[in-house]
């Protein structure tokens, strides 16, 4: 095994030349000790560069600490572009409340009613587009508008060091990206002037007539799962490797992130087990300034 496993990588293009062959009475010796098939242990399958692993397996490579390090990747992944979510990663978090609570709330509904319909997505009682049409109903008979957004907008405040970290990050070469499950139109309006320093912003878009009253939610295909498409789509773009993305986000619906081979990190965790080394590989606690998530980025 000490033979085969070193796939000896130098973290710049990477395909399965790079990993050892053997006889298939070997390979069936590994997978007996895994205790897996021996289908699961040949290359050319979705998990061959998954971001988990490589970084398991060279902070583990002729050691018996096993613990969980912190710190820059192990200096193994140059940080080429970074994607972070909204709601609790860029601003600070508001008795526990996403954007969207804030204005169920602020309708007169109860933040029950936005639990349960979040509870029959999850449980694929009803399809996402079907989430925001029965959303689009309730926030049409309460008449949402813009005045209304403005308004909770405007009680939503970004976490500390955002202008000079997001700056910082800028002029280092690194791109920057949101995908995010809130609002385009409230993302727009909280970022302010930062907004200049993003790519793109991927996010749930509101529609309005011309009296500035909602006329459709256009729910956007990059939450949850989509998160982890989103990144495959920014490494492709940018001609990097999955690995040479940081993605930061503190919720469950940031959790798919890791399926993209993105190195993740979790901040300010809601309903999210920042522990869980395959979906986060680091985590801060408690972000008080943005600054913090410098730890985690290997500028070059």
């Amino acid at each position: 095994m000490q033979k085969i496993e070193d796939v000896g990588l130098q973290f710049n293009r990477i395909d399965t030349k790079d990993f050892k062959k053997t006889k298939l009475s070997n390979a069936q010796k590994i997978a007996e000790v895994l205790n897996c098939g021996v289908g699961n242990i040949r290359a050319e399958l979705p998990d061959d560069y998954l971001t988990f692993y490589l970084t398991y397996y060279y902070r583990n490579k002729g050691t018996q600490n096993k613990r969980k390090s912190k710190g820059k990747g192990m200096g193994l992944f140059p940080t080429k572009a970074i994607v972070f979510d909204f709601d609790g990663t860029l601003t600070q978090p508001q008795n526990g409340e996403t954007t969207w609570e804030k204005i169920w709330l602020k309708l007169g509904y109860e933040i029950n009613e936005c639990a349960e319909l979040h509870q029959k997505f999850s449980r694929a009682k009803i399809s996402h587009k079907k989430w925001c049409q029965i959303t689009k109903q309730k926030f049409n008979h309460q008449k949402l508008n813009k005045s209304i957004l403005n308004v909770i907008s405007d009680e939503i405040n970004l976490v500390d060091g955002v202008n000079e970290t997001l700056k910082e990050l800028v002029n280092a070469g690194i791109n920057l990206y949101i995908c995010s499950g809130s609002i385009n139109y409230v993302i727009n309006r909280v970022l302010g002037t930062n907004n200049e320093y993003f790519e793109e912003i991927k996010s749930n878009k509101f529609r309005f007539n011309k009296d500035d009253f909602l006329t459709d939610i256009i729910g956007t295909k990059y939450d949850f799962e989509g998160k982890s498409d989103y990144l495959k789509q920014i490494a492709v773009e940018n001609d990097i490797q999955p690995y040479e993305i940081l993605f930061i986000g503190n919720s469950l619906n940031d959790e798919w992130a890791h399926q993209s081979g993105a190195l993740t990190l979790c901040v300010n965790p809601r309903l999210t087990n920042p522990e869980q080394d395959i979906q986060w590989s680091y985590s801060i606690r408690t972000m008080k300034n943005l600054k913090q998530i410098k730890d985690f980025i290997n500028f070059e």
